[in-house]
């Protein structure tokens, strides 16, 4: 119907008790849309009727209501109920939602595996939030505490889910993106014990081996979206003063601004993160292997190429 009848459309099909209708203007009502002015608690009561009458999305719009208090009292129980019901027919929300709160045990038992199979099941429909959640719980688990070594599985887990919330322009998804591509070279290269600086570590410096020019160019498109959330994560695992620290030698004759005042280092124009004396060392770098990493390092296969420019 037009735009001019679609009100008198929808109003019919509500007056008829079809679900769709019910969920749709109980929507319009709670979030002040299609022309409808706000009304809260008269939307909720026609999301619940849809609820009720099994349909999915306006279950997940209930818990919702449910769960902050508005348009009806808050009841977590409730909320449970409703999210579980979703969660049943296969939303991704629903399944998230009721994820954390397994997580968090609010208004239900704690339990991180029913959290865990939850969010994987919320990720595997393409549940940015979900993915971003997995990402970062695998991020997580990367460091053994008890022996000081880095895990494979996790490792390469968090790269993977991390890169799917990042192909879908999660600035957290990239960030966590970047700090798995840090700590999975040393799982590639078999240097899996701990280093004091874990996020950059010197094996990460090996010419033709080296994520760190894919993980600086993740990282300036991290700055990009001006997001406080994934810019706490960039600034966790960056070690600043190691960056600084690279800005004061040249990358291959280990010449520094220190020893010798004439020197004038000069950084890679493309990754910005190695520096030269002069192009003597920056050709012999390159053929070393730094064109691999500065240009087409095969770890920039695990996520979507669009994230580098």
């Amino acid at each position: 119907p037009s735009q001019e009848l679609r009100p008198i459309f929808l109003n019919k099909q509500v007056e008829e008790g079809k679900a769709w209708a019910l969920h749709m203007k109980g929507r319009a009502l709670v979030t002040n849309d299609m022309g409808y002015k706000r009304k809260r608690r008269a939307g909720f009561k026609l999301l619940l009727k849809a609820a009720e009458k099994g349909n999915m999305f306006a279950q997940v719009d209930v818990g919702t209501e449910y769960y902050n208090g508005q348009g009806t009292e808050l009841d977590q129980s409730k909320a449970v109920y409703w999210w579980r019901q979703g969660s049943e027919q296969g939303h991704g929300l629903a399944q998230l939602y009721l994820s954390r709160l397994y997580s968090e045990g609010t208004g239900v038992e704690k339990d991180e595996n029913e959290s865990m199979r939850l969010i994987s099941l919320a990720a595997a429909q393409g549940v940015t939030q979900a993915m971003q959640y997995l990402g970062m719980t695998y991020y997580s688990k990367i460091l053994d505490e008890t022996n000081g070594t880095y895990l494979p599985a996790p490792t390469h887990l968090a790269i993977y889910w991390s890169a799917k919330a990042a192909k879908q322009g999660s600035a957290c998804g990239i960030a966590q993106l970047a700090g798995s591509l840090l700590v999975a070279s040393h799982v590639w290269h078999g240097r899996r014990q701990f280093s004091v600086h874990r996020s950059l570590a010197m094996e990460d410096l090996t010419p033709g081996h080296a994520t760190l020019p894919t993980v600086m160019r993740l990282v300036r498109k991290v700055k990009t979206f001006r997001d406080k959330t994934a810019n706490k994560i960039v600034e966790t695992m960056m070690n600043k003063q190691y960056l600084k620290t690279l800005k004061k030698y040249c990358a291959v004759c280990k010449n520094s601004v220190h020893d010798r005042k004439d020197v004038e280092l000069k950084a890679c124009s493309t990754c910005k993160v190695y520096y030269y004396c002069g192009k003597k060392c920056q050709t012999r770098h390159w053929k070393l292997g730094h064109k691999i990493d500065c240009q087409k390092h095969w770890c920039q296969s695990l996520f979507s190429p669009e994230l580098l420019n």
